[in-house]
Parts: structure tokens; C-alpha cells; sequence
């Protein structure tokens, strides 16, 4: 712990220098045109840099962004996002997804490219995301999980987040491998949550809603909720959209894909397309898995989304993508630095690596 904090204000101490004397622009400028070098194996080779063989586009991934407390997941405040698209607007070219894969497949990548994604259609994505946006004009692209958009549902994992946050009950017996949960401390609700989600997510579409169920009773809490603040409206979609800001599909009700059966995954990919389409009169060519992690996506998942006439899917697995890279499984990574300095030697350190 005492290391991790000694590292931290060391390299808050060296970002603050960097940035105060000018030399993140040079800095981002170097990385536009060098890159790590490394074996086929991904090891670190003498000379250690090289001349960048190919642009790449960073995908950053945002949820929810708000400074109120929150009983779901958690979210980015509003002045760090502000000082993350701050950075991006001022030292980088801000693509939407769909731009960026379409110039990427035409070999027409600007220096320095990067896309801002944000999952599942939270309604402060409207309230705090889109005037930041509007002020700096840079775009995003919105993944909605249609299911929820606009009739006051909640998400099964924000529902989750919701009765660990709720209960009245200071421990949790057997829930999944884990022995019990001990729910008297912030800490350990937190600690609650991650593992039952975890858990959650390792389930069956249909043996998950049971295990909510339990959970629920277990909890001492009601088995249903709704919000309807939560997540956006088609009426906020619509002007997001016309103002620029792009949207694509994350599903009906955000269903572990493969935990689910073939027709299934269909129906919720498909009809997730056509909510969007439908609403916006317009195409929706860009895809996010729910959750998103190397389990949770294989071949007969991204065939399905490329015959449902998708141009590109992102995941959560962290790293930046390349013209040669697959656009059916297409990296993503998360900043949480507080202020643009750090966020942005952060992001740069980053990019020389990916």
C-alpha cells in the first residue's frame, strides 16, 4: 500500500512537471511517430523504440458520469471526464467509432486518432457527457442496451448494485463459491459486489435470474426495480444524435452472449439494431458486447453480429487497435487519473506501448 501511494504522487509529481512546462504536446507528438519495440512474443527489445510501423486508435470506455452518489455501478465524476476530453480535444484527433473503422479500412488514419465510448445509455450521459462534449466539439459513441431505454428499467447488474447498496442486512451467507459477505462496511459491500457479480456472470441467462431472485430475498430487498432517471429516453437519443453523437447496440437487457443459446443472441443483437434504427431512422453499424471480456465473445458470437450487418464490435480487453487487428473484437481501455496531466502522460504511455 505505502509502495502504491509512493509511485502515485511520483508520477502525479512528474506528470504536474511535464505538463507545467509544456512538453505533453512534444511528448504526444514522439508517440504519433514512435512506439514500443518488441519481440513477435510481445517481450521488450533493445533499442526499446522504433519507428510506429502503423497508427493505431485508442477506444476509451466510459459508464456512467455523475458527482452524485450512486447505488449502481460506479461512475466517473464529472470534472475528470471533463479534464480526460479536455486532453483529447486539445492533443488529439477525436473520431466516432464508425469514422474511425471506416477510415482505418481505407488506410486514411489521422495522427493521433482516438474514440470515446461510453456502455449501456445512462441518463447522465445526456445530463453531463453531451454539453462537455458539445463545448469542446468532440463526438462519442453511446452503446444502448434498448431494453431499458426510456421505461424506467434497470439493468440485472445495476439491480445488483442496487440491493447490495439498499440492504438493511449485515451479512451475506453462501453466495455462489464465496463462504459469505460481510456487509457492515463500505468496504465490504464493495467487496460484496464485485464477487457476486463476478459470479453472476459465470451463470446461464435463465439460472442468473434465479440466483437474482435469491439474492433479493437473501438481501431483504424488493425482487424488481426501476428507475426512471437511470438511463436515457428516446427523446435525449435523438437529440444527442442530431447533435453528432453516435450510437450503436449493447443489447436488449445486457445478456452474458455466451451464456446464452444461438437464438437468443440473435434476438437480442438483432433486435437491439433495430430498436436504435427505428428511433433514429438511420443505420446502427457498431456493436458492444456486454460485458465484454475474452470469455464472453467467441467466433459464433462475432459471425452472428457481422451477419446482423454490424461493421465492427468492441469489447472491454485493453489495448489499442490496428488497421490489421480484427474489427469484430476490437480493444478498449478505462482512465481513472483525476486530472488531465496524469490522465494525459497516462494516455500517452499507453499509446507508446499498445
Amino acid at each position: 500500500m505505502l509502495l502504491s501511494k509512493i509511485k502515485s504522487r511520483g508520477f502525479k509529481f512528474c506528470a504536474d512537471l511535464i505538463g507545467g512546462v509544456g512538453l505533453l504536446r512534444l511528448i504526444s507528438l514522439l508517440v504519433g511517430r514512435l512506439e514500443q519495440r518488441t519481440t513477435e512474443a510481445g517481450h521488450i527489445q533493445f533499442p526499446f523504440v522504433q519507428k510506429r510501423v502503423q497508427r493505431s486508435v485508442p477506444i476509451v470506455l466510459y459508464h456512467g458520469v455523475s458527482n452524485e452518489p450512486s447505488p449502481y455501478l460506479p461512475t466517473t465524476s464529472v470534472d475528470v471526464f471533463r479534464s480526460h476530453m479536455q486532453y483529447l480535444a486539445d492533443y488529439c484527433h477525436v473520431l466516432d467509432l464508425q469514422d474511425a473503422v471506416e477510415r482505418m479500412k481505407a488506410h486514411d488514419l489521422p495522427d493521433r486518432a482516438v474514440v470515446v465510448t461510453l456502455d449501456d445509455g445512462y441518463r447522465d450521459n445526456y445530463l453531463h457527457v453531451f454539453p462537455i462534449l458539445t463545448q469542446l466539439s468532440i463526438t462519442a459513441t453511446i452503446f444502448l442496451a434498448t431494453g431499458v431505454i426510456g421505461n424506467g428499467g434497470v439493468l440485472w447488474h445495476d439491480q445488483v448494485c442496487r440491493m447490495i447498496s439498499q440492504t438493511t442486512v449485515r451479512s451475506l451467507r453462501k453466495f455462489g463459491s464465496v463462504d459469505g459477505y460481510n456487509l457492515e462496511t463500505p468496504g465490504g459491500r464493495q467487496h460484496a459486489q464485485e464477487g457476486i457479480l463476478w459470479f453472476l456472470r459465470s451463470l446461464q441467462d435463465e439460472v442468473r435470474s434465479e440466483h437474482i431472485l435469491l439474492l433479493a430475498r437473501e438481501l431483504e430487498v424488493p425482487e424488481t426495480a426501476s428507475d426512471v432517471g437511470l438511463m436515457l429516453n428516446w427523446q435525449e437519443v435523438r437529440e444527442m444524435h442530431h447533435a453528432g453523437i453516435r450510437f450503436g447496440a449493447h443489447t436488449v437487457t445486457h445478456p452474458i452472449l455466451t451464456r446464452t443459446s444461438h437464438e437468443h443472441v440473435v434476438q437480442e443483437i438483432r433486435q437491439s439494431k433495430t430498436a436504435i434504427e427505428r428511433e433514429l431512422d438511420g443505420e446502427v453499424l457498431t456493436f458492444a458486447y456486454p460485458s465484454g471480456r475474452d470469455q464472453d465473445i467467441n467466433p459464433v458470437i462475432k459471425d452472428i453480429v457481422r451477419q446482423e450487418g454490424f461493421r465492427c464490435a468492441v469489447s472491454t480487453m485493453a489495448g489499442s487497435n490496428r488497421e490489421t487487428d480484427d474489427m469484430y473484437e476490437m480493444k478498449r481501455v478505462g482512465f481513472w487519473d483525476r486530472e488531465m496531466n496524469t490522465f494525459g502522460l497516462r494516455f500517452e504511455h499507453f499509446r507508446f506501448c499498445a
